[in-house]
């Protein structure tokens, strides 16, 4: 399949890369590299090594020791010469691994000039931990392991323009078409700040003080792999703890191989329009983001409008 042209911003003629989960077979490297700087002319600045630990079982599950994965994302922060952007290598396991009481006061000292990190999977974890904090853009879209030769090239080039769109000061985020309505009140329009990720992650992150409140928010899940019982699980782990009761929406990204091994029903699509019912506000599905081939950027934490003709920033990035 052709690969399409990209646009690019001059800004982002380089990307930093952390990792902060579980690392990369050292065999993408140059196919994610390759892909970069074919495409947008992209480079890759890493700023700790994601490949080296790939399955020494040496940090369990991580790709390096918390403190050395800490001290790669404050050199991010503190360094006014790095890129405005970095993406996080890969999810997998050991973002919680980070999270301790200073966690954030730590992020707000470091953070010397505006920056921008984009991942999602086990990053759910610092995309509730460190929402809202003046300067840092957290972005729910593609790691660095989705850019591996396995993906469609189509697929890959379409996500990162998605990325390469918000620092263009694009605003459409999801089209009309891309939305589907589930339930709630039909041309309900909401304006309300992002939260959210992968459910299951964020399902972890309930008790903790690291869960931001979710009061007046509109909320974006996706999950992979996770059978249909299991999603209805974790949707009423959400609602025991209060978190739906103010919502202004939802919007439900691709669950990715979220089925039973024998096609039973329920599917996940039945749970969603049953569990949904019992609340007024809209709620919308889509394929374009979550672990699937597409994986959208949406900036967490940021204004957005959404209608039943689509998602957009209020301002630009």
């Amino acid at each position: 399949m052709s690969q399409t042209p990209l646009s690019n911003s001059s800004a982002l003629a380089k990307v930093s890369v952390i990792s902060v989960s579980s690392p990369l077979a050292p065999s993408i490297r140059d196919e994610v590299e390759e892909f970069f700087l074919k495409s947008a002319d992209i480079s890759l600045s890493y700023l700790i090594d994601p490949y080296h630990a790939h399955g020494s079982g040496e940090f369990l599950f991580s790709s390096d020791a918390p403190s050395d994965r800490w001290q790669a994302m404050r050199r991010y922060l503190e360094g006014p010469e790095e890129p405005p952007l970095a993406l996080i290598a890969r999810g997998g396991s050991g973002a919680h691994e980070l999270l301790h009481l200073g966690f954030r006061a730590e992020v707000e000292e470091a953070l010397h000039s505006k920056k921008a990190i984009c991942g999602f999977s086990d990053f759910t974890v610092l995309l509730l931990a460190l929402y809202g904090i003046e300067g840092l853009t957290l972005i729910h879209g593609p790691s660095l392991l989705g850019f591996r030769a396995e993906v469609p090239s189509l697929a890959r080039s379409k996500n990162l323009d998605s990325l390469l769109r918000l620092f263009e000061g694009h605003r459409e985020l999801i089209s009309r078409e891309e939305l589907t309505m589930i339930s709630g009140k039909t041309g309900s329009v909401v304006v309300a700040p992002l939260v959210g990720g992968n459910l299951s992650v964020l399902c972890s992150m309930v008790g903790t003080p690291f869960l931001p409140d979710f009061s007046s928010k509109l909320l974006v899940v996706e999950d992979v792999g996770e059978a249909p019982h299991k999603v209805y699980r974790n949707l009423c782990h959400l609602a025991a703890a209060g978190l739906l009761d103010n919502l202004q929406g939802v919007i439900l990204g691709d669950f990715s191989k979220c089925r039973h091994l024998q096609g039973k029903r329920p599917d996940c699509m039945e749970v969603f329009q049953h569990f949904f019912a019992r609340w007024s506000f809209p709620v919308y599905s889509t394929d374009v983001f979550g672990h699937g081939m597409r994986n959208r950027a949406l900036p967490i934490g940021k204004d957005v409008q959404c209608s039943p003709e689509g998602v957009s920033l209020v301002n630009p990035l």
